[in-house]
């Protein structure tokens, strides 16, 4: 599978009081890489998605581990690759990595189900989202 990769700034707001990258930062970063990749590769924005297509992607379930601390001032470089999809859901891979040093700092897997907001119930992946999770092509409308 293809990985999307981001690389992010660890501000001076993100730290815990220890100095180091506090952990809901974590699962930030995952959901801003996957957001930027969506924007980046569907001729939808996510927001257009939820918005004007009455679509949601919310998680469901999480699993991470925690490796090595990141602070102010460092560069983590994310990735994430969907590892499976199913009618109504799927689950992505992400890890980050301190830049300098290439120090494995956090992995996380998340799986996320396909909501129509109108019936309030999981729908079937639309074809256009479904492109985009599997790195076809661009995807259109």
């Amino acid at each position: 599978m293809r990985k999307y990769t981001g690389e992010f700034y660890i501000k001076f707001e993100d730290i815990d009081a220890a100095g180091w990258l506090f952990y809901p930062r974590f699962f930030e970063i995952c959901h801003n890489l996957f957001e930027d990749c969506f924007n980046s590769q569907v001729l939808f924005s996510y927001a257009a998605m939820i918005k004007k297509k009455n679509i949601g992607l919310p998680i469901v379930q999480i699993s991470a581990k925690y490796y090595s601390p990141l602070q102010h001032g460092d560069m983590a470089l994310a990735s994430f690759k969907v590892s499976n999809i199913s009618q109504h859901s799927f689950t992505s891979e992400f890890d980050i990595f301190k830049k300098e040093g290439q120090i494995l700092s956090f992995q996380a897997k998340i799986t996320n189900v396909c909501i129509n907001f109108t019936t309030k119930k999981s729908t079937k992946i639309p074809k256009s989202i479904r492109n985009f999770l599997t790195f076809n092509d661009k995807v259109f409308q």
